[in-house]
C-alpha cells in the first residue's frame, strides 16, 4: 500500500468504502474475515484491532499489485483466489497516480508497485498480492449521558 498515513488514506478514499459483514474472528489472528456480496474474503486490518467487531461495517479495501493487464471487454467481477488474495476485473473510476480506484462490482483501491500508465475509463484485470489491506471506518458512537444524582 502506498500512503502517507492511515488517516490520510482514509480521508482520501472514504467515499469508495464498501459495506461488508465482518465475521467474528479469533483473538490474535491478524486477518479479518468479511462477507462482501456472496464472497468471503480476508484482509489485514490497518485501523486497529478493535474497530473490526462483528457486524456490518464500511471498509476501504486496498490491493497491492505487481502487474495490471488491459481487458478487451467490459467485465466487472472479483474472485477470492486464496487467503487474502483476489483476482479482479473492472473499470478504473479514479486515478491518483500510484493508486487507482476500480469498480469491479465492489470498489477497490489498487496500489501499483510498478506504476503503469492507467486512465479513468480503462478496463483492467489484476491478481492482488496478499494480504489485501482493509481500513475499517469507525462509526460515530453516541456519547453516554451522565445523570447527576441528587446528593443526600
Amino acid at each position: 500500500m502506498i500512503e502517507d498515513s492511515v488517516e490520510s488514506f482514509i480521508l482520501q478514499y472514504k467515499p469508495y468504502a464498501v459495506t461488508a459483514e465482518i465475521v467474528a474472528g479469533t483473538e490474535g489472528n491478524p486477518l479479518v474475515e468479511c462477507i462482501l456480496g456472496a464472497k468471503a474474503l480476508h484482509f489485514l486490518e490497518r485501523t486497529g484491532p478493535y474497530v473490526s467487531s462483528a457486524g456490518k461495517k464500511n471498509i476501504i479495501l486496498n490491493c497491492s499489485v505487481a502487474e495490471v493487464h488491459p481487458l478487451d471487454s467490459a467485465q466487472k467481477k472479483f474472485e477470492v483466489t486464496g487467503l487474502s488474495k483476489l483476482s479482479v476485473q473492472g473499470l478504473i473510476i479514479e486515478n491518483h497516480g500510484d493508486n487507482v480506484v476500480i469498480d469491479a462490482g465492489a470498489t477497490f483501491v489498487l496500489s501499483q508497485l510498478e506504476p503503469a500508465k492507467l486512465n479513468v475509463g480503462d478496463w483492467i484485470a489484476f491478481e492482488s498480492l496478499p494480504p489485501v489491506h482493509g481500513f475499517v471506518l469507525s462509526e460515530p458512537v453516541e456519547k453516554p449521558r451522565y445523570v447527576e444524582e441528587d446528593s443526600i
